[in-house]
C-alpha cells in the first residue's frame, strides 16, 4: 500500500504591519483523515513530519504482514469502522444487534398496505367508534403523503401534514385538540409498525412531533336550579327513557363519550353492590379502573328509572335535549362532568375522594374545581331526585 508523506510548507502572516512565517505540516491520518498542524520553528516542523511518516511506514508494513481474504476498500472500511467503535463497542456485539433490529433493506411496505394491516389487527383490540377514527387518519394521511413506503415517512412529513389540516370552515388551521388527536393515532399506528412481529421500521417518526398545549381556561358547570330543571324535563320525555343517560353523567361524572357506552355494554350497572359503581380499566378513558360512589339522589333515579342507558334512538334524542338547554359546543361538551366535580369537591370537602371517583389527579382538582361553586349550591344540588 504506497504511503502519502507529511509535507511541509510555508505559511507567511501579517500581524500589527509585520509580516511572520510559521511551518504547516500536512498529514493523513491512521483513518486517512487529512489533518494540519502549525509550527513556528522550522525544524521542529521536518522532525514532526518525519514522525509521522515513521508511524505510516510502520502501519503499513503491519498491514503487508498481515493475510486477510478482503480487498483493500473492505479492509479499509473495517479499519474505519473499528476505529469508530472505539472502546466503547465490541464489534461483534455491534454487528449482533444490528442484525437483531435492522430491517431487511430489501423489505417495503406502503403506508396504506400497513394501515390495513394495522385495522385488521385492531378489530379485536377497540370499540367500532375508534376503528373508524383510525381508519380516517390513516387514510387521511396516505392520501396526504401519496402513500409512500412506511420507512419513507419522517417526523417532518407528520408535521407537514398536521399543519395542513383545517376547521370545519376549510380555512382556519385546526384545533389544537384535533391536532393531538390525529398525532395520536398516527403514533399508534407507527408505533404498531416499530413492533414485533412487524418491524416494518426501526424508530417512531411521531416521537419528535410536538404536541399542542391546550388552554381549557374557566370550566363551565350547571347550577343546582338548571340542572333540577334539566332532570324535571328529562323525566317526563317519553317515559324517562333518557334519565339514566343524564342522571350517570351529572351525578356520577362518566364521561358520555366511551365511558357511558361501554358502561351500558357491560350490563354491569345492573350488579352494582356496596354502593358502589365500578368502571374496569377497559371501559375509562384513562384506561384505569375506578369506583364511584352511588349518592342517595342518583340511587332514586336509577331505582325508579330502569331500562339501558342507551335506548333506541338515543343518540338524536339527547343531541335535541342538549341543544334545547344550551349543552353544547365546546365549552358544555364535559359540562355534565364538570358540574358533577366541582359539587362533589364542594360537598364533600374531599379533594382525594373527588380525585379518585373523577379519574383525575388531585392537582387538577384543586386548579380546575375547587371553589368554583359554593357550598350551600353544591348541597342543594346533590338533592335533586325524582318527583314525588
Amino acid at each position: 500500500m504506497k504511503t502519502k508523506h507529511a509535507k511541509v510548507y510555508e505559511v507567511p502572516d501579517t500581524k500589527a504591519g509585520k509580516t511572520y512565517t510559521y511551518f504547516c505540516v500536512s498529514f493523513y491520518d491512521a483513518t486517512g483523515k487529512r489533518c494540519r498542524k502549525t509550527f513556528s520553528d522550522k525544524s521542529a516542523a521536518f522532525r514532526f513530519a518525519s514522525c509521522i511518516d515513521t508511524e505510516a511506514i510502520n502501519r503499513g508494513a503491519e498491514r503487508r504482514m498481515l493475510s486477510t481474504v478482503l480487498d483493500e476498500a473492505k479492509l479499509r472500511r473495517l479499519e474505519i469502522a473499528v476505529e469508530r467503535l472505539g472502546d466503547r463497542y465490541d464489534l461483534d456485539a455491534a454487528i449482533d444487534f444490528f442484525l437483531k433490529h435492522h430491517q431487511n433493506p430489501d423489505f417495503k411496505i406502503s403506508v396504506r398496505d400497513a394501515a390495513d394491516k394495522f385495522l385488521d389487527f385492531q378489530k379485536s383490540q377497540v370499540r367500532p367508534k375508534s376503528l373508524g377514527e383510525f381508519r380516517g387518519t390513516l387514510r387521511g394521511f396516505a392520501a396526504y403523503t401519496n402513500n409512500p413506503f412506511v420507512h419513507e415517512v419522517t417526523h417532518e412529513i407528520v408535521e407537514n401534514y398536521l399543519e395542513s389540516l383545517r376547521g370545519r370552515n376549510g380555512v382556519d388551521k385546526a384545533a389544537p385538540k384535533t391536532w393531538n388527536n390525529i398525532l395520536k393515532g398516527l403514533h399508534r399506528f407507527f408505533g404498531w409498525c416499530v413492533e414485533k412481529p412487524q418491524r416494518f421500521i426501526e424508530i417512531n417518526p411521531t416521537a419528535d412531533v410536538k404536541t399542542m398545549r391546550i388552554d381549557r381556561g374557566d370550566i363551565h358547570t350547571l347550577s343546582s336550579e338548571k340542572a333540577g330543571e334539566l332532570m324535571r324535563f328529562v323525566e317526563t320525555f317519553e317515559g324517562g327513557k333518557l334519565v339514566r343517560y343524564f342522571a350517570l353523567a351529572m351525578f356520577a361524572g362518566i364521561r358520555p363519550e366511551g365511558e357511558l357506552t361501554r358502561l351500558d355494554d357491560s350490563g354491569s350497572l345492573n350488579n352494582s353492590v356496596n354502593g358502589v359503581i365500578r368502571l374496569t380499566a377497559a371501559m375509562t378513558k384513562t384506561g384505569e379502573p375506578r369506583q364511584i360512589n352511588i349518592q342517595p339522589n342518583l340511587r332514586q333515579w336509577l331505582t325508579k328509572f330502569q331500562g339501558p342507558i342507551f335506548p333506541k334512538n338515543a343518540a338524536k334524542d339527547i343531541t335535541a335535549i342538549r341543544k334545547q338547554f344550551g349543552l353544547v359546543g365546546s365549552t358544555a361538551h364535559d359540562i355534565l362532568r364538570h358540574t358533577f366535580i366541582s359539587n362533589h369537591v364542594q360537598a364533600f370537602d374531599s379533594l382525594a375522594q373527588t380525585a379518585l371517583q373523577a379519574g383525575n389527579s388531585e392537582a387538577i382538582i384543586r386548579k380546575h374545581y375547587f371553589n368554583v361553586t359554593s357550598k350551600d349550591e353544591a348541597l342543594k344540588f346533590w338533592q335533586i331526585s325524582p318527583a314525588a
